[in-house]
């Protein structure tokens, strides 16, 4: 997830299972991915303005 607010993210799962978590390969297409998460992050997250928020699961469900 980029930010909490936003039901938008990257599944890094599908990395892991496609490569093999142990792989070389793995690391380097999970660097990339994490490389992609930051450069989309929100500057901001908008708790303050619930209208915007498109995560329609509970926090508890997500991790945060």
């Amino acid at each position: 997830k980029y930010c909490l607010c936003y039901e938008d993210g990257i599944d890094l799962k599908h990395i892991l299972r496609e490569t093999g978590a142990n792989s070389m390969m793995s690391g380097q297409q999970l660097l990339f991915a994490f490389r992609e998460a930051v450069s989309r992050k929100p500057v901001a997250h908008c708790f303050e303005t619930p209208d915007r928020i498109s995560e329609q699961h509970e926090m508890s469900r997500i991790g945060g």
